[in-house]
């Protein structure tokens, strides 16, 4: 389960901190006394001194290399202690006012009688009824950031929006205890960045250098850096474990590093560093059964946050690119149906009505291969991609339809936000999926063999096939007369037709059809 090391609540960490102070101390007299009391032979010991010898050539290199980078980068990472108002809405008692006086007490003399008229009743119309009043309460979190940009007195932070995009108050913390206030550039839920800045005159505030994400191999020794439980400042080390991991929390749309450099709550948007001392990556989140560190840590890519920093610095906010397609993966039963084994890239489902990709003559049913003359990897890596494209620019996406390879120019737009987006469902055309009618999904809505068609396995609620009155689980036999009995026979006659398509389709024993306008 994803979990994002995020705000950590600072109520009751002074006893912690004591209680684990002792602990520390108790651990620490234990070893003195072990030590103390058991004898090392001398020929031990000059065994350990030759083996010393030996490593320091690899083993001192590199923690030197290590000491090197803490010493250079640590003084531009901060603490990020947030404050944010949250409105509560209080709740009436679910029993009633009476409750529990009454229920135990019977009738009370100076609270009304259960048997009297209620209130707001045609019995008792003067009572208004009081609806309990919204409570604010005042939360606290802790995460981390680092210096990304310096101009002139104003200095810039970037760390997770999920630590910072919506707070209030924002107070940054350096490593030697100097504190600013600082307040949001911008923030981007898509990619989970924020950047903050505050103002300063003192010169020794500088920004880490950052580096080249698309460089890293799997196995490459990083350093993540932050505020891990409120202990702060901490570094932990580890290699990074893997490339390019997709579904992060909330919708993120960015491929993660994953590596095991140890990440736990209050890392968030602290840096992933190389030996070189270059930010590679934003700590976001953890996989974990429990909230604890497992190893299993991961990092927006930095490369995936540079066009964010400046958006952020020169508009407040980032700006995508739109295509105006729903896209997705095929599993391997779908793909083979398509004859789109073995190939990489995304398949679009659906496309909203005049969007570029309508009009510069995408279909639902074509699998994007190619953006800008550079491999589509899959719906994610095409995402990201597009979303980086500027407003206006035209971009050429090579696909296959039908079993042939096209190319086609689309001039790109620019993404709506996501509120605006999701209002124009009505918009998504063909508002359905469609999946073959096995055996198995036969016998689970029950339907014989003399039916025969494509199974809708999901309706876009708002789109068009809902408001027509389709359903999940209808077979759809026919369009315009013709028999649909394939996934290409589907979305071959869905993209050709213009105007109004007649669909034909099986319900519980009964033959149906309607009528849809594109």
């Amino acid at each position: 389960m994803g979990q994002t090391p995020d705000a950590v609540k600072t109520k009751g960490f002074f006893l912690f901190n004591l209680i684990f102070s002792g602990a520390v101390a108790g651990f620490g007299l234990a070893l003195f006394i072990i030590s103390c009391s058991t004898g090392v032979p001398a020929k031990s010991s000059v065994l350990a001194e030759e083996r010393s010898s030996q490593a320091s050539s690899g083993v001192f290199a590199l923690q030197d290399s290590f000491r090197s980078v803490t010493k250079a980068t640590l003084p531009s990472v901060v603490s990020v202690k947030v404050k944010q108002k949250v409105e509560i809405q209080s709740r009436s008692n679910p029993f009633g006012e009476e409750f529990p006086w009454e229920f135990f007490f019977g009738p009370q003399q100076n609270r009304p009688n259960p048997q009297s008229p209620k209130r707001n009743s045609p019995q008792n119309p003067q009572v208004p009824q009081q609806t309990p009043a919204p409570q604010e309460r005042i939360e606290e979190g802790l995460g981390s950031g680092f210096v990304v940009r310096r101009d002139g007195n104003t200095v810039y932070v970037l760390t997770n929006y999920h630590v910072a995009g919506e707070a209030d108050d924002i107070l940054l913390l350096f490593k030697d205890d100097r504190e600013f206030k600082a307040k949001l550039v911008g923030g981007d839920p898509r990619k989970d960045l924020a950047l903050v800045s505050f103002e300063t005159g003192d010169k020794d505030i500088q920004p880490i250098t950052l580096g080249n994400s698309d460089e890293l191999e799997v196995g490459d020794i990083v350093l993540a850096m932050g505020n891990p439980l409120g202990f702060e400042f901490s570094v932990t080390q580890g290699i990074v474990s893997a490339l390019g991991r997709q579904s992060g929390p909330d919708g993120n749309i960015s491929s993660f590093i994953q590596t095991d450099a140890s990440i736990n709550r209050g890392n968030s948007g602290g840096p992933l560093l190389n030996l070189k001392g270059e930010v590679i990556g934003i700590n976001t989140w953890i996989a974990s059964p429990d909230g604890a560190s497992v190893g299993l840590g991961f990092s927006v890519p930095i490369n995936n946050a540079k066009k964010a920093i400046s958006d952020f610095i020169s508009q407040g906010k980032v700006s995508y690119g739109w295509l105006g397609v729903s896209i997705g993966n095929l599993d391997r039963e779908l793909a083979k149906e398509m004859g789109l084994e073995n190939q990489k890239g995304a398949f679009v489902f659906h496309l909203f009505r005049n969007s570029p990709a309508d009009k510069g003559g995408i279909n639902p049913g074509d699998f994007i291969t190619s953006l800008n003359g550079s491999p589509v990897r899959d719906y994610n890596d095409l995402t990201q991609r597009v979303g980086d494209l500027p407003a206006g620019q035209a971009a050429e996406f090579e696909l296959i339809r039908n079993g042939k390879k096209m190319s086609l120019k689309v001039a790109i737009e620019e993404r709506q936000r996501e509120t605006e987006i999701s209002s124009q469902s009505n918009l998504l055309w063909p508002g359905l999926t469609v999946t073959p009618l096995t055996e198995e999904i036969r016998k689970s809505i029950k339907v014989g063999t003399q039916v025969q068609g494509l199974v809708i396995a999901n309706i876009v609620e708002g789109g068009a096939s809902e408001i027509a009155g389709l359903r999940q689980g209808d077979v759809l036999t026919q369009i315009n007369g013709q028999n649909i009995r394939t996934l290409g026979d589907f979305y071959r006659q869905i993209s050709q037709t213009r105007g109004e398509l007649k669909l034909s389709f099986h319900r519980q024993g009964v033959d149906l059809s309607i009528g849809i306008i594109r």
